[in-house]
């Protein structure tokens, strides 16, 4: 695609055009991954950073002055949030949440009755919240069981709810595979 053609599809997207936005991921997504793939070597947090970085380029995209320069902002970007999550790397060797399956709230309804069956399930629970990285089961717990929403969330990680929401649902799916096993 020709220097012009990128050009118009950056001034079209500013302008809200959301199929022009769409074809500029199109044009560069394969190359923002592999950048991000090249600094992070690990493929998971080279999609989080691809999906950061392109939330960031819809809510800043008006601020680009010059269309022409797009493949270089878009590059620094990504550039930013790889140094981020390094920082933000650096800041979980210090500090880091862990709340394990005994956090769990307990139901305070006086209408709950123990039976066999709900103690069983508790314990399969349990045991599967347990086989998950510490990570998942801190966000599931903080989500699912405290309420928290996802910017919150985000911020006790130190990253974008939109990672937020991604981190959950990996723990989601973490979680269901290790109760299947669990139960059969």
């Amino acid at each position: 695609m020709t220097e012009a053609a990128i050009e118009a599809l950056v001034f079209a997207a500013k302008a809200g055009d959301t199929q022009a936005f769409a074809a500029l991921i199109e044009i560069y997504e394969r190359r923002l991954f592999w950048r991000l793939l090249s600094r992070t070597h690990n493929q998971q947090d080279a999609e989080d950073l691809s999906q950061d970085v392109w939330l960031k380029v819809a809510a800043n995209l008006t601020q680009l002055r010059e269309p022409g320069a797009f493949r270089g902002w878009l590059l620094r970007i990504a550039d930013n949030a790889y140094r981020d999550l390094i920082k933000w790397r650096q800041r979980q060797r210090h500090a880091t949440i862990t709340l394990d399956a005994d956090d769990l709230p307990m139901p305070s309804d006086s209408d709950y009755r123990e039976s066999e069956y709900t103690r069983g399930l508790e314990r399969r629970l349990h045991a599967a919240l347990k086989k998950i990285p510490s990570r998942y089961r801190s966000a599931l717990i903080l989500r699912e069981c405290y309420g928290m929403p996802y910017n919150e969330i985000g911020t006790r990680f130190h990253c974008s709810p939109g990672a937020a929401y991604v981190l959950l649902s990996r723990a989601r799916s973490a979680l269901r595979a290790q109760f299947a096993a669990v139960v059969g």
